[in-house]
């Protein structure tokens, strides 16, 4: 019926509508798929961008309120500390005013201590003169 040339030739025709018809049909599905599959991508990066900025928005302002209680309680901070500071300076000032009346009031018992000291002497001698 044919012959071993025509049936070589057939499939070989056969083999190499085969080979078209399978590359179309990959052809197909590969870019059915691949631009269903970069539509799903994109959509789900813009779903991730949103959500990630949401959540950064979010983080932003949690950030802003923390700096903001942090600020005010360094400057809370900053007030106790001048407060005790000035406490600090007034115990200072009055240790050192009490420690100069303790030195005035011992330089002056000394002087004292001088003075009678010295009328005791001349009570002595006014003592010895007069039993003299």
């Amino acid at each position: 019926m044919f012959n071993e040339s025509t049936f070589i030739s057939m499939l070989v025709f056969i083999f190499i509508i085969g080979n078209f018809t399978g590359v179309f049909i990959y052809n197909l599905i590969q870019n059915k798929f691949v631009n269903n599959l970069e539509k799903r991508i994109q959509d789900n990066m813009k779903n991730y961008e949103h959500i990630v900025l949401e959540n950064t928005d979010k983080i932003i302002d949690e950030f802003e309120e923390f700096i903001e209680i942090s600020k005010k309680l360094s400057n809370d901070t900053l007030k106790i500390q001048n407060e005790i500071l000035n406490v600090n300076t007034n115990t200072k000032n009055q240790f050192d005013k009490f420690y100069d009346e303790i030195n005035q009031a011992q330089i002056i018992r000394l002087r004292l201590e001088n003075e009678i000291v010295k009328l005791k002497n001349i009570i002595k001698r006014q003592n010895n003169k007069g039993e003299k």
